[in-house]
């Protein structure tokens, strides 16, 4: 826990340094999926899934075609059947990103979260998974403005747990993993 709250004031140290060097380059970009599903057979079943990412970037070049910032992700996966499970995730990380055209229209992104953090439960056991995450993005964002672009994303999602705590205090090793791809709805404005 220490190794991460060191590595928290040293990428702030570097994001406020980046952000006095390149003050006039900042952009916000926020990402949301929403998904609601109801299956009925022999049994009834529903699923919600709400996946969210807020990230603020900075440039690294004049032309703003490779930037850098740190992102905030939210996801909370709801499942009911015979049973109902709740998966609720928070993360954050640095992300690291290109703009393939001079208008930002479409841009690839890669984010490394190294604090992962889920509630599951299913029926009566919960518990608290903690763990590291990567996601990539394929964006297509074109402009509807001087600093406003939207669009979509394809997103590829891979988060591994390696860490359980069950009943507040319990801590046990585990191996779970979750992977997905999935679109989501862009927003990105440029302050220049």
């Amino acid at each position: 826990m220490k190794s991460i709250c060191h590595l928290w004031k040293i990428t702030t140290i570097i994001g406020v340094y980046l952000w006095s060097f390149w003050a006039h380059a900042l952009t916000l970009d926020t990402s949301l999926f929403y998904l609601s599903d109801s299956f009925s057979a022999t049994s009834d079943t529903t699923s919600t899934r709400i996946f969210g990412e807020f990230a603020v970037t900075i440039n690294l070049d004049k032309k703003g075609q490779w930037v850098i910032g740190w992102s905030y992700n939210y996801m909370s996966i709801t499942e009911s059947g015979s049973t109902t499970s709740d998966f609720g995730l928070t993360e954050m990380g640095p992300k690291l990103g290109y703009y393939l055209d001079k208008d930002y229209i479409w841009s690839i992104f890669f984010t490394y979260n190294f604090q992962s953090k889920a509630d599951y439960s299913s029926g009566s056991s919960t518990a608290e998974w903690r763990g590291t995450s990567m996601k990539g993005e394929l964006g297509f964002t074109p402009a509807f403005g001087e600093n406003f672009n939207a669009g979509v994303k394809l997103n590829y999602y891979i988060t591994n747990f390696n860490e359980e705590f069950t009943s507040g205090t319990t801590f046990s090793t585990i191996s779970n993993s979750r992977s997905l791809i999935y679109p989501t709805i862009a927003f990105i404005y440029r302050f220049d």
